[in-house]
């Protein structure tokens, strides 16, 4: 009787998916993942297409079954960013082509130094860094209370909409 065997080739491609929040701000990173059905090798096409149709490039970090990335938005154009992932098995079979969107949204940052007085603060949807002086001053912030921490203690600033400011 003749030998024989039977050889079994791996020709299908990983399945991967992607899984991570559904908006971002440009102030804070937020982490991504993707997922595969089967061990993968460390191969990794990644990248962002962002609102303004500039591309990120993007590295994440390998681990076994999976690619792990901590993704900074920073540089990105408010509007929906669609990320595009293909990985390879460790035999070296592409994966399907991972699509995730993510809607980058401009984040509001108040950098706020409050003196002896009382203060109300108003503010619009961009950074701004604002220092009170001695003198009474009235900004709007919204129709809600926010509290604010200063250097000795936390106080709470009524934030609503008024016609006159104090002191003018």
């Amino acid at each position: 009787m003749g030998a024989s065997f039977i050889l079994e080739l791996d020709t299908t491609g990983p399945v991967i998916e992607a899984f991570g929040p559904s908006y971002a701000t440009n102030l804070y990173p937020e982490t991504i993942i993707i997922e595969a059905n089967e061990t993968l090798a460390d191969y990794q096409d990644i990248y962002f297409i962002d609102a303004a149709g500039t591309r990120h490039d993007v590295i994440f970090s390998y681990q076994t079954n999976k690619f792990v990335g901590v993704v900074y938005f920073s540089l990105f154009v408010p509007g929906i960013a669609t990320m595009y992932a293909r990985l390879m098995d460790e035999v070296n079979n592409l994966s399907n082509t991972a699509i995730y969107y993510v809607n980058v949204v401009s984040a509001i940052k108040l950098d706020i130094t409050i003196n002896d007085f009382q203060r109300m603060v108003r503010s619009e949807e961009v950074y701004r860094s604002i220092s009170l002086s001695e003198e009474a001053r009235g900004i709007v912030l919204s129709s809600q209370s926010r509290e604010v921490q200063s250097r000795e203690t936390t106080r709470i600033i009524e934030v609503s909409e008024f016609d006159h400011i104090p002191g003018r």
